[in-house]
């Protein structure tokens, strides 16, 4: 028994342009999908670590809680008051020091809250303990 041979298989050329195509489009798309985002941006006057205060004021305490609580010089104070509040020592004392003290359990939206409330009563920004 004779068996013909195979016809000869003709070779398509591998075209290069479309796989470079896709591979630019994922580049791009990577690009862009890693890129960070900038949200609102919060001032913070963070003290060099070797630093001493000058006066001998002790600094204005804010201690914030996990279950909301906002302590202000050992008094509880609401969310709504605490500009207010801590504008008004400021205003006395313009030289006084505002320190935040959020306990472990402290959402970072609540301190953000925070912050915020202090910058729009026009409260210098807080340092960090």
């Amino acid at each position: 028994m004779r068996f013909s041979p195979a016809p000869p298989r003709r070779r398509i050329p591998l075209a290069l342009t479309p796989l470079i195509d896709v591979v630019f489009i994922l580049l791009l798309f990577f690009l862009l999908a890693a890129r960070p985002w900038h949200g609102s941006v919060l001032p913070l006057a963070l003290p060099p670590r070797a630093t001493v205060p000058t006066a001998d004021l002790a600094p204005l305490t804010i201690a914030l809680y996990g279950d909301g609580r906002i302590v202000l010089e050992g008094a509880p104070v609401t969310a709504d008051r605490l500009g207010e509040l801590v504008a008004s020592q400021i205003a006395a004392v313009p030289e006084r020091r505002v320190v935040v003290h959020p306990a472990a359990d402290v959402g970072l939206q609540q301190l953000i809250d925070v912050l915020e409330r202090l910058d729009a009563a026009g409260v210098p920004a807080p340092s960090w303990e």
